[in-house]
Formats: structure tokens, sequence, C-alpha cells
């Protein structure tokens, strides 16, 4: 594995730094050798068309890990940010524990990317991924199948479509998955009040963080359908779900994984656990531990899959 990164302190200058958004875009750059500096985080600023997505690199701080992964990049759902409530900054630390560089990042228009998310379309955070896999493939040199993808919610259906247009982690990990958008989501949000409000004003305003939501990005829940065969990936999956699920039910993920191949996917029903893993002092570590012990099984597959799960 390349020696770790090491960042400069980041310098905003010009109009970006009157800008309470502003994110420095910082080079990464090998540091042959010498000793990690004392950080646990890095921020960066990713490069897109037409936006900067806003995103955060966490060393790894155990071993490498055997089983060829060096990275996990975490994609947080529909109006969130990289932190996910929390999820994933448990999430990222159980995974910088078992030796994985941690990458998440706001997708564009929320958090601290810029950009417009109420005029966004899923297409356009299917790109914006691959250009974060791109960034960490150029500038920390992991290639695709040196990555754990980790999908929340509607990131799921991001990563999946992803794998569709060619990239093919090593290993994916789908948590309460959106995979089925235009079933799951596109009625909570089809209702004559939103659409008087995106009328009168051009935007809904999402009630819990005040996030602007436009026709577009509506209209793209409607369209995107990753159908019955989501979880067919050709590559090692792991889904949980809660099993108090109320956003995007369970029975959905029960319905597409029964009867699936469980050398290649594992499904793990969370009792009791919300949409989010809530709440988060019940589940949250309890989740990091699934994973990285699913993570810990995998192995490479000679001439087969990327990689398998053992199953003695």
């Amino acid at each position: 594995m390349p020696a770790l990164p090491v960042y400069p302190t980041p310098e905003v200058t010009g109009s970006e730094a009157k800008s309470p958004t502003a994110v420095a875009r910082i080079t990464a750059r090998p540091h042959g050798g010498k000793t990690r500096p004392e950080c646990s985080t890095f921020r960066v600023g990713i490069d897109v068309d037409g936006a900067t997505l806003a995103a955060t690199l966490r060393p790894p701080e155990g071993q490498d890990p055997e089983r060829g992964l060096k990275a996990a990049v975490l994609v947080h759902g529909f109006c969130g940010d990289q932190t996910e409530n929390g999820l994933f900054t448990s999430l990222g630390s159980a995974l910088a524990g078992l030796g994985l560089t941690v990458i998440t990042y706001d997708r564009r228009g929320l958090g601290q990317s810029t950009g417009n998310f109420a005029e966004t379309t899923i297409p356009d955070h299917v790109q914006d991924f691959l250009e974060v896999a791109s960034y960490v493939q150029g500038e920390l040199e992991i290639r695709p199948a040196e990555i754990v993808a980790v999908g929340f919610s509607l990131g799921a259906a991001i990563i999946g479509l992803a794998n569709r247009e060619g990239f093919s982690p090593g290993a994916i990990t789908y948590l309460s998955p959106a995979t089925r958008p235009a079933l799951s989501m596109w009625h909570r949000y089809n209702t004559e009040a939103v659409w008087r409000e995106i009328s009168r004003r051009g935007f809904y305003t999402k009630p819990e963080n005040t996030v602007a939501i436009g026709r577009p990005v509506l209209e793209s829940l409607r369209d995107t359908d990753l159908g019955p065969h989501w979880h067919e990936l050709s590559l090692p999956l792991l889904v949980i779900h809660g099993t108090e699920d109320s956003r995007i039910p369970i029975d959905h993920t029960r319905h597409a994984l029964s009867g699936h191949d469980q050398r290649y996917v594992r499904f793990i029903e969370i009792e009791g656990a919300s949409h989010s893993f809530r709440p988060a002092g019940r589940f949250h570590h309890d989740l990091g531990k699934r994973v990285c012990h699913w993570l810990r099984r995998l192995e490479p597959i000679p001439g087969g899959l990327q990689s398998r799960v053992r199953t003695r």
C-alpha cells in the first residue's frame, strides 16, 4: 500500500475566503515514509463538473487489511450530509480501525459542497461519485478493486447505478437501501402540498433539515428503479436493514433477497433499528462491528468474482 498522503494546511483565498461554505482545493502528496502528522482527518475539495465536493479523508488506524481492500468510500442518503447524523462517523471509525482509509463527502449542493441540489438529478450524483472514485485512484493510488463502497439509503442506488456504468469495487455494503426510489421514495414527495410549494417558490423545503428540493431531483426519484434484481452485482454484497425502518420498509429488501445466493450476498436484519439505525447508542457501534466482521471474511477468488465470503 502506498504511503499515506500528507495534506498541506488548506488556504482559501480570494472570493472563496468570504464564503462560509468554501472548501480549499488541496492536492494529496505522498509523504515518503515520514511521520504522519498529528491529525485524525483531512478536509479536501474534489472538483467535479460545475461544483466542488467537500470531502473528508480519515487515515487508517489499524493494520493494513489482508484481503486487499485499502479504502472505504461512504455515500450518504437523499438530503443528508457526509456524517449521516452520526452513522457515518461511527462506521468510519470502525473501518479506519480495520486498516482502511475512509472517504466521506457531501453530495453536490448539500452540506459544505457547492452546487444547487434542487436542480440536480440522480444521474448527476452518480457521475459525482465516479469522480470521487477517480480522485481516490489518482491521488491516493487506490484502485476501485481495493475499495469497499458503502451506500446508505439513496446512496445505495447511486453506487448500484455507478456499478452499471462500469465501476467495480472490491465489495459493496448497502445500509437501509433505497435501490428502487420509484417504488419506495417517490410516493412520499408526489403530493399536492409538495407540488403546490414547488409551483409557488420553485422548490420544496424538506421540514427535517430545510434542504431545498426542486422538480428535477424529485422527477429523478420517479424515474429511478434498479429493478427487482438490484442485488445481482457479480461481487460481494452486504445488506443491512433495520426491522423498524418506516422510510424504506424492510419488506422491500426481504422480498428481493429471498432465496439469494449466500455465497456472495449477506443479508442482516437488525431488530428494532430505524432507517438511520437509531437509537444511535444502541445500534451504531454494533453496525460497525458487523460490517467489519464481514469484510474480514472476504478472500480472493482466482478467475471468478473479485472475492467471496468464507462460510466456515
